[in-house]
């Protein structure tokens, strides 16, 4: 007798996941990254795209935009963690940077691997928030396992930090 595992969720015909769009930063390039994931079969705006007239917008310029248009940000510019969190949870923005010194090949296909981790973590938490895209586990040279995806900063810990709390979330 063969035994079989029933799901405990149920799935609904008419619910259909959320969908969203990822935006590339500027430091991810404007083909390689961007071009692994719509390849991948995603949805991608890219900075050049949506600012052309302004290359070199400074980041917390930029995140008001991609906010409102409920955008998930990505990004490799580690600043963005610790020098423009003000100005991302502010406007309320989905961040996830991408953690590991790997050539934009590597961190495109990365990025392809973590996407459905990526897409499932924002669609059970609201923005605004803060999140790491860890580079893959190599587990042989044929093996690999898509990078931890987690939110290291979430909305209601940027302002217990700003009221005189820990500092925690940005250095996990």
């Amino acid at each position: 007798m063969a035994l079989t595992r029933q799901s405990s969720t149920k799935h609904s015909a008419t619910k259909q996941p959320p969908s969203y769009t990822f935006f590339t930063d500027a430091d991810l390039g404007r083909y390689i990254i961007p071009d692994a994931l719509v390849g991948a079969g995603f949805s991608v705006v890219r900075h050049h795209e949506r600012f052309p007239n302004a290359p070199n917008i400074p980041d917390p310029e930029w995140f008001p935009v991609i906010a409102r248009e409920g955008w998930i940000a990505l990004t490799k510019d580690k600043r963005q963690l610790y020098d423009h969190v003000d100005a991302a949870m502010e406007c309320g923005l989905a961040l996830f940077m991408h953690i590991g010194e790997m050539a934009h090949p590597q961190i495109a296909e990365s990025l392809v691997m973590a996407a459905p981790s990526i897409l499932r973590l924002r669609a059970r938490n609201e923005p605004p928030f803060l999140a790491k895209v860890y580079r893959p586990e190599q587990k042989t040279p044929f093996l690999r396992k898509p990078g931890v995806v987690k939110i290291v900063m979430t909305y209601a810990e940027w302002l217990e930090e700003r009221r005189g709390g820990t500092k925690k979330g940005r250095r996990r």
